[in-house]
């Protein structure tokens, strides 16, 4: 459904302009030129942003008019003197199209803490995070007689790790991770899982 923005008002509706003019014939379905003849700019919105693990997209509270470009010095230069106007370059050149973007953003701890319950990988895809060196020093642990039996089973064979899990946990100090590595280790891991779920060959 189209969204419209007037006089900083959003979002808008065909209903609101229906409304906003009840004297005025308006068809069951109004293009966007004749909305705009009465001061109603349909807003597009932009795709969302591939997004980095640990990293979070916010649309933005109000649409903007989009930026097309920036002046260039060519741009500002003047055909004739060839004088450079230096307080043009940079300026950013706009379209007119409205749109409605994205903000990206770091996730807070508090954000992250209460996606703890839900992070869940592979085993795999675990390691592959983790690099060859660390997982070397894993599988020492886990060859290595003196540690305990449960943790060398742990390490050696569960298909599936949780973050709020007590192995987890043993695993991270046998690391030496503290909780923010822990974190960012189940953040790149599901990452990576749905980039692997995406990218599976059809069967």
């Amino acid at each position: 459904m189209s969204s419209y923005v007037k006089e900083g008002r959003y979002p808008l509706t065909q209903e609101d302009i229906r409304r906003e003019n009840p004297r005025v014939s308006l068809p069951a379905d109004i293009p966007d030129w004749m909305a705009a003849e009465y001061g109603y700019q349909s807003v597009f919105e932009l795709p969302r942003p591939a997004l980095q693990p640990g990293e979070v997209a916010e649309t933005w509270a109000a649409p903007q008019r989009e930026v097309i470009g920036v002046v260039t010095e060519a741009e500002a230069t003047h055909p004739i003197t060839k004088e450079v106007d230096q307080t043009l370059i940079g300026r950013q050149l706009y379209g007119n199209r409205w749109v409605i973007g994205w903000t990206v953003r770091p996730m807070t701890a508090t954000e992250i803490a209460a996606l703890r319950p839900e992070m869940t990988v592979s085993r795999l895809t675990g390691r592959l995070v983790l690099g060859e060196q660390v997982c070397a020093q894993l599988d020492a642990v886990a060859n290595d007689a003196e540690t305990p039996w449960a943790m060398r089973q742990t390490i050696a064979y569960a298909q599936t790790w949780r973050r709020m899990s007590e192995e987890i946990d043993e695993i991270g100090y046998l690391l030496g991770f503290d909780e923010e590595q822990k974190d960012t280790l189940f953040l790149q891991a599901m990452a990576l899982d749905r980039q692997r779920s995406t990218t599976a060959p059809m069967a």
